[in-house]
């Protein structure tokens, strides 16, 4: 499956948890769905990579992904799980250079890590929203042809930028040395 489609999916589902956030204390079930998103989206990274090594990984993801929108009753994958074939047998739209692709997963990486942290953390809802808040531009670097809906593709630079203009003085001095 071509790359650009396991970011816009990640794209979207991260768009759809970050708007989904009611209120300043968790809601029963809230932190649960995140876990299990954020497993999903740890997961897609790890489906890129091993697509651009010339991997055939969409099987497995669509599993992944089946269960967690079955489990949690995420509408917003439900399409994505009914355009399994056509998303399967499209060709490569989304030309990469590595070192950008590694600088974007690893920054979402790092993120998401913190984000498990702060969804396991009772008062750390905020916190978790704020990631999310971070992360929503990062898959855009590397979108495609837009056949799931959406914003079109910015630079990895763009991204970069926007990623920082939603970071607090901390988040900046933790993953801009690093990252940027």
């Amino acid at each position: 499956m071509d790359i650009s489609y396991y970011y816009h999916i990640l794209g979207n589902g991260i768009v759809f948890a970050k708007g989904s956030q009611e209120g300043r204390r968790w809601k029963p079930g809230e932190q649960n769905r995140l876990n299990a998103e954020i497993v999903l989206w740890s997961g897609m990274i790890r489906h890129i990579e091993a697509e651009i090594k010339g991997e055939d990984n969409a099987e497995e993801f669509f599993e992944e992904l089946r269960d967690v929108t079955y489990k949690y009753r995420l509408p917003y994958y439900l399409k994505i799980c009914n355009m399994k074939d056509d998303l399967m047998i499209a060709y490569p739209s989304t030309e990469c250079k590595k070192e950008d692709t590694d600088k974007i997963n690893d920054l979402l990486r790092n993120l998401l890590s913190d984000l498990s942290i702060a969804v396991i953390d009772k008062g750390g809802k905020d916190q978790a929203y704020r990631i999310l808040n971070v992360m929503h531009n990062l898959p855009k670097a590397f979108y495609g042809k837009d056949i799931l809906g959406g914003t079109g593709r910015i630079t990895v630079q763009e991204a970069l930028e926007y990623a920082s203009l939603s970071m607090t003085p901390e988040m900046k001095e933790k993953y801009i040395d690093s990252t940027f």
